[in-house]
């Protein structure tokens, strides 16, 4: 009509109500409040409905979650979990198809009977590599065999250290997987001079934290890797950042644990005491048991003394 595309084009309007424009509370409990909540519940219900009509019509099976759940277990699944458990590392998975769960290669070393962990190592420059390291391996061993090992080439071929404590791809004879490979360029090796060698200082990244800066947990270089990581919490796999710097000299834009719970302590409390200050006029007021009148008392003074004086004049 006419009229309706005249008020969209003067009034920028689309036709199509905006399921998320701001409410006022006094309009939601309301016959229009309800209707719209109603209609978009309905909605949303109709493009399910679509979609699983537009499937069964090009037929594309849709597996139901029930269907995921009760999957049978992959080989070494179970053992991966219960080493998972057991070191008390809290792994928080992303969603699939995103570029880090595609990176996870987290496995059960059968050979080893220990879990394959996929390790991000980051450094000052940040430049990053990604390699696969047992449980049993230390964080500083860890780091040498990473920074003097090569990476194959071919998805089948796989490598392991004496002592088995650094492979590069998944020890799996099922699932053909690619192999772990530097997604920067490679660290350039140091140079052979006569300057003293570099002193690195390893940190677990702590993930998930509102504070813009990043927040860092020193690690022993002597520490095993299961060791480092017991109690704390991981999105998919660990990130190790390797940086030159004590933990007393952190460069900017790092922050230790510690420093970061007490800014946190600290803020929480600050809040505390502005909320106590800031007190609502009523909850100033006396409780009142309900069904007793509340009686005042000017209006009480002023009562008696009218009396006292009738009474003088009386007199």
């Amino acid at each position: 009509m006419k009229c309706s595309k005249r008020h969209k084009l003067w009034s920028q309007c689309s036709g199509v109500r905006d399921p998320a424009a701001y409410v006022k509370r006094s309009e939601l409990a309301t016959p229009a409040g309800i209707d719209r909540d109603f209609n978009f519940l309905a909605s949303v219900e109709r493009k399910f409905e679509n979609v699983e009509k537009e499937c069964a019509e090009r037929g594309i099976d849709v597996a139901t979650p029930d269907a995921q759940s009760h999957r049978p277990p992959q080989k070494g699944e179970y053992n991966m979990k219960r080493s998972i458990e057991n070191c008390g590392v809290i792994v928080e998975m992303a969603p699939k198809g995103i570029q880090r769960a595609k990176e996870n290669l987290t496995h059960w070393n059968k050979k080893q009977r220990c879990l394959a962990w996929t390790v991000e190592w980051i450094y000052g420059d940040g430049q990053r590599s990604l390699c696969t390291a047992l449980e049993s391996l230390s964080i500083e061993a860890g780091y040498s065999r990473l920074k003097g090992g090569s990476q194959p080439t071919s998805s089948k071929k796989r490598k392991l250290d004496h002592a088995g404590e650094l492979e590069t791809t998944p020890n799996t004879d099922e699932v053909e997987t690619a192999a772990l490979t530097l997604t920067e360029p490679q660290r350039e090796t140091e140079t052979e001079n006569n300057s003293p060698p570099v002193e690195y200082h390893f940190y677990l990244l702590r993930p998930r934290t509102p504070s813009p800066l990043r927040v860092l947990i020193p690690l022993s270089k002597t520490n095993t890797l299961s060791a480092s990581l017991k109690d704390r919490v991981v999105l998919e796999f660990p990130t190790i950042y390797v940086l030159s710097e004590p933990p007393s000299a952190l460069p900017e834009g790092f922050i230790l644990e510690s420093q970061y719970l007490d800014q946190s302590a600290e803020s929480s409390s600050s809040v505390d005491t502005i909320i106590s200050r800031i007190t609502p006029p009523e909850l100033h007021q006396e409780a009142v048991t309900p069904g007793v009148t509340v009686l005042d008392e000017e209006r009480i003074s002023d009562v008696l003394y009218k009396d006292l004086v009738a009474s003088s004049e009386g007199v």
